[in-house]
């Protein structure tokens, strides 16, 4: 699991553009590891999607209907809806290039 201290030590060695994907549904979590962190080098992205496309995309890569990841489907949505931090792209039946295109603008 990447910490805080982790991300300083790849901020202060590493002049390219770090991408950390993490899935936080609790914001004190999310503060915890983010607190220290000098936030003019970090940009914050939720790649939101509505239930359908969740499922559709667990569905593809194996998961079960009724499975770990398919069963925190709900909660993951509900905790979004309350989070203000990030900059919200929508991915519901997008392609890669569409959602990948407002990330690049943002971090030139």
């Amino acid at each position: 699991m990447i910490n805080r201290l982790m991300i300083n030590k790849l901020l202060q060695q590493y002049t390219g553009v770090i991408i950390i994907p993490m899935t936080i549904t609790n914001e004190d979590y999310f503060y915890e590891i983010t607190k220290d962190i000098d936030s003019a080098a970090i940009k914050y992205f939720l790649l939101a999607a509505d239930r359908e496309t969740l499922e559709n995309r667990l569905i593809k890569r194996g998961d079960n209907i009724g499975s770990w990841p398919h069963q925190q489907i709900e909660r993951c949505l509900k905790a979004f809806n309350n989070i203000d931090i990030y900059q919200v792209i929508d991915t519901s039946n997008k392609e890669i290039d569409e959602i990948v295109s407002p990330i690049l603008i943002e971090i030139s």
